[in-house]
C-alpha cells in the first residue's frame, strides 16, 4: 500500500507529488488545506492503493479551480468511473458524455478536454493497471491489440452495468475504510475482475449502420445523454427531450434502444440510481437524494434501488457513513468478487 499522494496536475492519472513534497505549489495547496479552503480540497486527488503497477486514486475538480477544460496528458493507463456527467473530449475523437453508466478509457499520454455538464464540476475514482495487464485482458477477443504497443485501448469508453459500477465503489469503500491494513491480494483480484467485467465484449453485437449514420445518431445520443444528466432534478418528458434534440419523441426512443442497447426510460433510472449511490456515501439524506435524482416517492425508489444494487438504500447509507466492522467491508467485497466470476456482468 503506497502513502497518501497529492495531485497538483489538472487531470486523473497524472503524476503525483508525495505529501511530503515542498514544491511551491505543494506548499501552496498545503496551506489552503490547513484554512479549510474549498479550492484546495477541490483541486486535489487522493491516491488510496499504488503497488505493483496497480493503483486506485479519488479525483475531484471544481469548475473554478485551475483550467477545467485543458488537462496534462495521462501518465497511467486507466478505467475512469465517473460519479457526475461532464464531456470528455478525447484528441482524435469525438467527444463522449461521460456520466456514471460509463467506464472512460484512457491510454498513457493520452491527452484530452473536459466540459462541464453539472455546476459540480468533476468527480470520479479511477483504477490504474499495467499495459500488460490490459492488453491480456483484451488479447482473447481483440488479437490487434498486439498491433498496437503503448495503446491497448483502442475505444474512449465502455458501457457498465449498476453491477459493475458497484463493484468499483465497492473497491474504493473497501480502501477507504481499511488504509494501510488492506488486504493487497484482495483488491488485486477484485481489480483484474472489474478490468475484465469493463473491457469484455457484448455478445451478439448487433450490425452497424453506415458511417455517416452512424455519426448522425451517435451525436444524438451523446446530446441525449447530455440533457438527461443536467436535469435529474427536474426531468424532462420525452416529448421536451425529443424537441430538444431535433427527433420527434418515437425516433429518439428507436434511435437510442438501437445505439444503447437499451431504452431511455431503462438508461435514465441506472444513471438517477448511480447518482444516487453516490450521494448517499457522500452523506446527503435518503429522502433528500431520492428527491434530487428524481423519484416522486421513498418506497419507489428504495425497491429501484434493491432491484438494481442488491441492498436497501438505508443499509448502503448506513455503511459508507458509520465505517462498520472492517471484516464487514472486506466480506461485501469478497462476496461480489466471487459472484462475478461464475455469472457474466451486462
Amino acid at each position: 500500500m503506497g502513502v497518501v499522494t497529492r495531485f497538483v496536475l489538472a487531470g486523473p492519472g497524472n503524476a503525483p507529488h508525495p505529501a511530503s513534497c515542498t514544491c511551491a505549489e505543494c506548499a501552496l495547496i498545503l496551506r489552503e488545506e490547513e484554512v479549510g479552503s474549498d479550492r484546495a480540497r477541490a483541486s486535489s486527488d487522493t491516491m488510496h492503493y499504488d503497488r505493483g503497477g496497480l493503483r486506485v486514486a479519488a479525483f475531484r475538480l471544481g469548475l473554478t479551480q485551475r483550467p477545467f477544460r485543458d488537462t496534462g496528458p495521462i501518465e497511467n493507463f486507466i478505467l475512469v468511473f465517473p460519479r457526475l456527467s461532464v464531456v470528455i473530449h478525447h484528441a482524435g475523437k469525438a467527444p463522449v458524455v461521460a456520466d456514471p453508466t460509463r467506464a472512460m478509457l484512457y491510454n498513457r499520454g493520452q491527452e484530452y478536454e473536459r466540459h462541464a455538464v453539472s455546476e459540480r464540476g468533476d468527480a470520479c475514482e479511477w483504477f490504474g493497471f499495467p499495459e500488460a495487464a490490459v492488453a491480456d485482458t483484451l488479447r482473447a477477443h481483440e488479437p490487434a491489440v498486439d498491433d498496437r504497443p503503448g495503446r491497448p485501448f483502442a475505444r474512449t469508453h465502455m458501457e457498465v452495468s449498476p453491477r459493475t459500477y458497484l463493484l468499483q465503489r465497492r473497491i474504493f469503500d473497501y480502501l477507504r475504510r481499511r488504509g494501510a491494513a488492506a488486504d493487497s491480494f484482495l483488491v488485486e483480484d477484485a481489480m483484474y475482475r472489474l478490468l475484465e467485467a469493463v473491457l469484455r465484449p457484448e455478445p451478439g453485437v448487433a450490425r452497424r449502420p453506415e458511417r455517416g449514420v452512424l455519426d448522425r445518431r451517435r451525436a444524438v445520443i451523446e446530446q441525449t445523454r447530455k440533457l438527461l444528466g443536467e436535469s435529474l432534478e427536474e426531468p424532462l418528458s420525452l416529448d421536451e427531450l425529443a424537441t430538444r434534440v431535433g427527433l420527434s419523441a418515437c425516433h429518439l426512443s428507436t434511435v437510442f434502444s438501437q445505439e444503447t442497447g437499451m431504452s431511455i426510460h431503462a438508461y435514465r433510472n441506472e444513471l438517477r440510481l448511480m447518482t444516487a449511490l453516490e450521494r448517499l456515501g457522500d452523506g446527503e439524506h435518503l429522502p433528500e437524494v431520492a428527491r434530487k435524482v428524481g423519484f416522486s416517492g421513498h418506497s419507489h425508489f428504495t425497491a429501484a434501488f434493491r432491484r438494481t444494487f442488491g441492498i436497501v438504500p438505508s443499509a448502503w447509507e448506513a455503511r459508507t457513513q458509520t465505517l462498520p466492522d472492517r471484516r464487514e467491508a472486506a466480506v461485501g467485497l469478497l462476496s461480489q468478487v466471487d459472484a462475478m466470476r461464475y455469472s457474466r456482468p451486462r
